[in-house]
Protein backbone atom coordinates (compact mmCIF):
# COMPACT_ATOMS: atom_id res chain seq x y z
CA UNK A 1 0.00 0.00 0.00
CA UNK A 2 1.40 3.15 -0.93
CA UNK A 3 1.62 6.36 1.73
CA UNK A 4 -0.31 8.79 -0.83
CA UNK A 5 -3.88 7.96 -1.89
CA UNK A 6 -4.97 9.34 -5.55
CA UNK A 7 -8.84 9.74 -6.16
CA UNK A 8 -8.98 7.24 -9.53
CA UNK A 9 -11.04 4.93 -7.56
CA UNK A 10 -13.44 2.74 -9.39
CA UNK A 11 -16.89 1.68 -7.60
CA UNK A 12 -17.21 -1.90 -7.30
CA UNK A 13 -20.15 -2.58 -5.39
CA UNK A 14 -22.67 -0.52 -3.30
CA UNK A 15 -25.68 -1.43 -1.01
CA UNK A 16 -27.78 0.39 1.03
CA UNK A 17 -25.00 0.95 4.17
CA UNK A 18 -21.70 0.24 2.27
CA UNK A 19 -19.75 1.27 -0.65
CA UNK A 20 -16.57 0.12 -1.89
CA UNK A 21 -14.47 1.49 -4.51
CA UNK A 22 -10.81 0.26 -6.21
CA UNK A 23 -8.23 2.73 -6.04
CA UNK A 24 -4.77 3.12 -8.38
CA UNK A 25 -2.72 3.03 -4.79
CA UNK A 26 -3.79 -0.75 -4.16
CA UNK A 27 -6.16 -0.56 -1.79
CA UNK A 28 -10.00 -0.44 -1.37
CA UNK A 29 -12.02 2.32 0.10
CA UNK A 30 -15.05 0.08 2.41
CA UNK A 31 -17.47 2.94 3.23
CA UNK A 32 -20.21 2.30 6.04
CA UNK A 33 -22.30 5.68 6.70
CA UNK A 34 -19.41 8.74 7.37
CA UNK A 35 -16.05 6.32 7.61
CA UNK A 36 -13.94 5.13 4.95
CA UNK A 37 -11.71 2.36 5.66
CA UNK A 38 -8.45 2.02 3.64
CA UNK A 39 -7.53 -1.37 3.53
CA UNK A 40 -5.39 -3.56 1.50
CA UNK A 41 -7.28 -6.62 -0.65
CA UNK A 42 -6.07 -9.45 2.05
CA UNK A 43 -7.39 -6.93 5.23
CA UNK A 44 -10.74 -7.11 3.06
CA UNK A 45 -10.70 -10.84 2.31
CA UNK A 46 -9.85 -11.64 6.15
CA UNK A 47 -12.32 -9.07 7.08
CA UNK A 48 -14.98 -10.84 5.24
CA UNK A 49 -14.10 -14.44 6.18
CA UNK A 50 -14.96 -13.37 9.17
CA UNK A 51 -17.75 -11.64 9.32
CA UNK A 52 -19.18 -15.06 7.24
CA UNK A 53 -17.96 -17.23 10.26
CA UNK A 54 -19.62 -14.53 12.76
CA UNK A 55 -23.00 -14.20 10.86
CA UNK A 56 -22.83 -18.52 10.92
CA UNK A 57 -22.44 -19.10 14.49
CA UNK A 58 -24.83 -16.57 15.12
CA UNK A 59 -27.66 -17.82 13.09
CA UNK A 60 -26.92 -21.32 14.67
CA UNK A 61 -26.90 -19.60 18.64
CA UNK A 62 -30.48 -17.47 17.28
CA UNK A 63 -32.02 -21.02 15.67
CA UNK A 64 -30.82 -22.48 19.46
CA UNK A 65 -32.05 -19.93 21.41
CA UNK A 66 -35.33 -19.91 19.19
CA UNK A 67 -35.85 -23.93 20.07
CA UNK A 68 -35.37 -23.61 23.62
CA UNK A 69 -38.03 -21.27 23.97
CA UNK A 70 -40.42 -23.36 21.93
CA UNK A 71 -39.84 -26.02 24.41
CA UNK A 72 -40.14 -24.45 27.34
CA UNK A 73 -43.15 -23.05 25.81
CA UNK A 74 -44.50 -26.17 24.99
Amino acid sequence: MKDTCHPQRVLLAEGPFCKVEGCDCGTMHVSLGPITLRLRVDVVESVWSTLGESLVRFGRATQRASQIERERLS
